[in-house]
């Protein structure tokens, strides 16, 4: 039985030391790709136009800040169209504020009917360019946003781009917590293109071509959240190997984090909620021979997304054998090993990343030793998260278009 025991702590050590240091190569592979797209002085072949979609519900505190970054980008061919989805607040009368100083922001006001909703409008009814681009009401872009995001574009199979988000303030513990995160996930996104297996395009900031959003039907509106839903339409539809589903990792957007650990638990709840909703829906593509899909993405990242969630139900357990192991044996060699792992894996991220001060720099280079913590409390977050949506499984068929907000 210890035997046992001991071999099962080793092959999950095993099993989570691999999956950072093939994420580490990949996402080096996919740096290295890049670094003549993202550096390269020369001019582009195409200027794309693009329609920057803002949906907002209820914001008046964040969207003089959102509408305005997006106004004064460093671009020349672009329009602006916020959606007000039937605010209560004083959002449209803010909205006309910014459009007495800018005319040509384009404001679509209607019912509340949820963001997929409000998206699809300003799809149909008001975007008018080649290139749609959306931004959440509570976040930012970088001033070079459109200028780097046109560069991607230049290949003609890239049908969709998901920007590099980062969160704006960490003041406190939770908040920091999660700005660790969105770094080491966000870079290990670059791993996913040389592997062909992106299947989220996230909302802040993300990039498609109009014409192929429109033929594929836009937006559904049975889910919470739209931007996993949309990707893997997009996915279905389209396939990723003749069409290329990218992810622009210099395009920089900021966006609040939540400031405690029970508005975190509710936010991951229900992103965990969209995503089994639309693994369910186009679960067709899970082992799916078909030419369009890659084998990576049907035969290998799809199907690993619910083994690692059976994995999770079963981490109390494994947590419970590592710890007997540790007394039972005295062996710190798997703590060290996995401490030393996610501390190279942070500081790898933060020595690829483009935007930050010196002074935050150094501050991400202090605590990247601490990231195996941090991203600890995420995984307890997601665990709960997890458990609840077993508990409650009738409500993954039960979602509509809605929306989340962060206190502020």
């Amino acid at each position: 039985m210890s035997n046992w025991l001991v071999i099962s702590v080793i092959l999950l050590g095993l099993y989570a030391a691999l999956r950072i240091l093939l994420g580490i190569f990949f996402a080096n592979i996919y740096e290295l790709k890049t670094l003549k797209l993202k550096k390269g002085t020369a001019k582009p072949a195409y200027y794309h136009s693009f329609s920057i979609l803002i949906p907002a519900y209820n914001e008046g505190k964040s969207i003089r800040d959102s509408v305005l970054s997006a106004l004064n980008l460093d671009y020349d061919n672009f329009e602006v169209i916020v959606i007000n989805d039937g605010s209560h607040d004083d959002t449209l009368n803010r909205l006309r504020t910014v459009q007495l100083e800018y005319p040509n922001l384009v404001i679509a006001d209607q019912t509340n009917g949820g963001k997929s909703v409000a998206l699809n409008n300003a799809l149909i009814n008001y975007a008018q360019y080649e290139l749609i681009m959306v931004l959440d009401a509570d976040s930012i872009l970088s001033a070079d946003a459109l200028t780097r995001m046109n560069r991607y574009f230049q290949d003609r199979r890239v049908l969709a781009a998901a920007a590099n988000v980062r969160i704006k303030e960490a003041p406190h513990f939770i908040e920091y917590v999660q700005r660790v995160e969105y770094f080491v996930s966000y870079y290990l996104k670059n791993s996913e293109i040389p592997l062909n297996i992106e299947y989220i395009i996230g909302g802040i900031g993300s990039c498609f071509r109009r014409d192929c959003l429109l033929k594929a039907g836009g937006y559904d509106s049975d889910t919470v959240t739209e931007d996993i839903d949309l990707t893997m339409k997009l996915l279905a539809y389209y396939g990723n190997t003749t069409y290329k589903f990218v992810y622009a990792n210099d395009v920089i957007a900021y966006t609040p984090a939540v400031h405690t650990f029970h508005e975190l638990l509710n936010q991951r709840l229900r992103w965990k909620y969209g995503r089994f909703k639309a693994l369910i829906k186009y679960r067709a593509m899970i082992f799916n021979l078909n030419p369009k899909y890659s084998l990576s993405l049907s035969f290998w990242k799809l199907p690993k997304i619910w083994l690692e969630e059976f994995l999770m139900f079963l981490e109390p357990g494994f947590i419970c054998l590592a710890l007997f192991c540790l007394v039972q044996y005295g062996d710190f060699s798997t703590y060290i090993s996995l401490v030393l792992l996610y501390g190279a894996y942070a500081s790898f991220a933060v020595l690829n990343a483009e935007k930050l001060t010196l002074k935050e720099r150094m501050i991400f280079f202090l605590t990247a030793p601490m990231a195996f913590l941090f991203l600890e409390v995420i995984s307890l977050v997601d665990y709960l998260s997890l458990i609840r949506c077993l508990l409650h499984q009738d409500e993954i068929f039960k979602q509509e278009s809605s929306w989340e907000h962060v206190e502020r």
